[in-house]
């Protein structure tokens, strides 16, 4: 497996705050309001012909569209 991408989801910070306190006294540690995603691919990767083909724009692609319209 070959790693592709990778990306931070962030989270609502919802029950962050209330945890912190504990958190803190307790081992000095910050309250994680994120996920790393990682992307990984096992066999070939996508390439921009195929996509194109297979009907998967890029963002950038998507941008330039909606600019134009």
């Amino acid at each position: 497996m070959v790693l592709v991408n990778d990306a931070v989801l962030l989270k609502p910070v919802g029950t962050g705050a209330m945890r912190a306190d504990r958190i803190m006294s307790a081992a000095s540690k910050l309250v994680g309001v994120h996920q790393n995603v990682c992307v990984f691919s096992k066999g070939e990767m996508l390439t921009p012909a195929l996509a194109r083909a297979v009907g998967i724009r890029s963002n950038n692609a998507e941008a330039s569209q909606s600019s134009q319209q």
